[in-house]
């Protein structure tokens, strides 16, 4: 076949192919170099970090001073947890004056992304949002779930009560200080919330564990004293603990979304996904681990069988269009 020549049509389809499969090797190289915290995984969600900024603080100039990967232990209201990401350190250059707390030029404050989404705002943690009712939130809903487990005489005791409600300081500027809490419960602050409540009791297994604990659901139901739809938070956590040995033990955990709250006894006992085990036993640990060992390598084996799949079909495609004119 000398001097054979493909044509301007076969050079621009050879063209387009190579240039998609190399653009998909691109995409499938920085999904993944996102996500283990690789180069140029922090450059990926930069954008989404600086979008954010622009558009929840318009009052804030400022700019990048450092970025990196993290993979920490972080304590989530009383629960230790593994966290990674990219947290990135921006510097105030100048702030309208009062307008985000204590936050002024020359201030840093970081933003953390992870998997192309904000997962923390230290503006908003440290000068936005309103602690002193969160504080108040919390007090008052530990109060209440005390007065609801003795009231009924559940086999389990409030201890600790997180609102997570991230009300806007200000928000409620104006109200007499001993109104606030009543003015903000009518207003949704508990509608919007997401607490997470601590409680205590014997010694037991995850099975029964849900017997236990599925009565004190009852405090939203008709007659409880959150029955009114303005007190049913948005999601509720509750974390169980006992004592072993003298020492306190986070043992299993149950999460509800709020319609869920609505169940009766017998589904939020019976009802899977919504209790889940904190502390797993040596069998369980090793069987988790296996099997986020096993699921990590089937994923990477389907991103490999697509890229060489597809590698394949290009390259067949490619020399039949040089083979013809």
């Amino acid at each position: 076949m000398d001097g054979h020549k493909i044509s301007k049509k076969n050079k621009i389809q050879i063209v387009v192919i190579a240039v998609l499969y190399a653009l998909l090797l691109t995409v499938l190289f920085c999904l993944i170099a996102e996500d283990r915290g690789f180069w140029p995984g922090k450059l990926l969600d930069r954008p989404f970090a600086d979008s954010y900024v622009k558009k929840n603080y318009p009052d804030v100039r400022c700019r990048l001073v450092r970025s990196g990967y993290f993979n920490e232990v972080k304590n989530d209201f009383g629960i230790d947890y593994d966290s990674r990401g990219y947290r990135y350190v921006y510097e105030v250059l100048s702030v309208k004056d009062g307008a985000y707390g204590g936050l002024s030029a020359g201030d840093t404050f970081s933003v953390e992304a992870y998997n192309f989404k904000v997962a923390y705002d230290e503006i908003f943690d440290r000068y936005t949002f309103d602690s002193t009712l969160e504080a108040s939130l919390s007090e008052w809903l530990l109060d209440v779930f005390k007065e609801y487990a003795d009231l009924k005489g559940l086999d389990v005791t409030p201890v600790q009560v997180f609102a997570e409600a991230k009300v806007r300081r200000g928000l409620y500027t104006g109200i007499d200080d001993g109104k606030v809490l009543e003015h903000a419960l009518t207003n949704g602050a508990l509608r919007n919330a997401a607490p997470v409540l601590h409680v205590k009791g014997a010694k037991t297994g995850f099975e029964e564990y849900k017997d236990i604990i599925a009565p004190l659901l009852g405090i939203f139901a008709e007659g409880g004293l959150l029955e009114s739809e303005e007190l049913h938070p948005a999601f509720l956590r509750i974390i169980y603990h006992y004592e072993e040995d003298g020492k306190d033990v986070a043992a299993f955990e149950s999460s509800f979304q709020g319609y869920q709250l609505k169940y009766t006894e017998s589904m939020i006992a019976g009802t899977s996904n919504l209790h889940f085990k904190i502390l797993l036993t040596g069998k369980e640990t090793r069987q988790v681990r296996v099997y986020t060992i096993i699921r990590s390598i089937y994923i990477w084996v389907i991103l490999a069988a697509i890229a060489v799949l597809l590698g394949f079909w290009a390259y067949r495609r490619i020399r039949r269009l040089a083979a013809f004119n």
